[in-house]
C-alpha cells in the first residue's frame, strides 16, 4: 500500500491521523499484507473440505423403545403441578393487554 492510500483509509473511517500514526499504520498494514500473502501460498487443493474439527465420532446410544414414563414419576421432581399437570407462576398480569 502506499501513503496515499492511508489517507483514503482514514478519510473513509472518518479519523484524523498525524504523520507518525500514518507511518506506525503504514508499517502495521504492510506486515498484515505480507502475511496475507504468506497464507496465500498455501496449497489447499487436495485438502478435503472441512465440516468438523474432530474427525472422531461420538458414541450414539441405541434407539430403542423403553417403557414411558408415569404422571406420578414425571411430576415427582416438581413442587409445582397439579393434577397431572406442571405449574408456574404467572407471567402476564390480568390489566396488561
Amino acid at each position: 500500500m502506499k501513503e496515499v492510500d492511508i489517507k483514503h483509509l482514514s478519510k473513509l473511517a472518518n479519523i484524523q491521523l498525524d504523520k507518525e500514526e500514518e507511518k506506525i499504520l503504514q508499517e502495521d498494514l504492510d506486515k498484515i499484507i505480507i502475511h496475507i500473502r504468506k497464507i496465500q501460498e498455501v496449497e489447499v487443493k487436495s485438502t478435503p473440505n472441512t465440516t468438523h474439527l474432530s474427525i472422531e465420532e461420538l458414541p450414539l446410544r441405541s434407539d430403542k423403545k423403553e417403557k414411558p414414563l408415569s404422571v406420578k414419576e414425571v411430576l415427582s421432581n416438581t413442587q409445582n403441578h397439579s393434577k397431572n399437570h406442571f405449574t408456574i407462576n404467572r407471567m402476564i398480569n390480568e390489566d396488561d393487554s
